[in-house]
């Protein structure tokens, strides 16, 4: 993310902190991040961990899932699948690939695992 977009981005929360302890557990909402442009920068956190988790991503056009597809990163990779403690990841996406909902599933190998995921967009601007 370049300085500029970092001052204009809002951030949101994908995941809110939580103990997850299989993968019902680990998928969120679907959240809005409406009318974003440029990248958007994805972070996922993992604090206290037994086992294993790993991170994939969708994106809808409401809140309800309507016509969800997976949200591939730009680097063609989903979150590396994590089996330690204290393990944070940073994924970008292209914001035009965004339908204005994003979600975030964990996968659990076994569980626990703490997790939270936050999105950051820079808001269209308007001419």
């Amino acid at each position: 993310m370049l300085p500029g977009e970092a001052k204009a981005s809002v951030p949101t929360i994908l995941q809110e902190p939580v103990s997850i302890a299989n993968t019902a557990d680990g998928t969120g909402a679907f959240v809005a991040v409406p009318h974003t442009e440029g990248s958007l920068l994805i972070t996922q956190v993992v604090g206290a961990l037994t086992g294993t988790v790993a991170g994939t991503l969708e994106t809808a056009e409401a809140s309800n899932g309507l016509n969800n597809v997976a949200l591939l990163p730009d680097d063609g990779s989903y979150f590396t699948s994590v089996s330690g403690a204290n393990n944070i990841q940073n994924k970008v996406v292209d914001a035009r690939k965004n339908k204005g909902y994003i979600q975030w599933i964990g996968t659990v190998g076994t569980g626990p695992a703490v997790v939270t995921v936050a999105v950051q967009g820079r808001p269209k601007t308007t001419t």
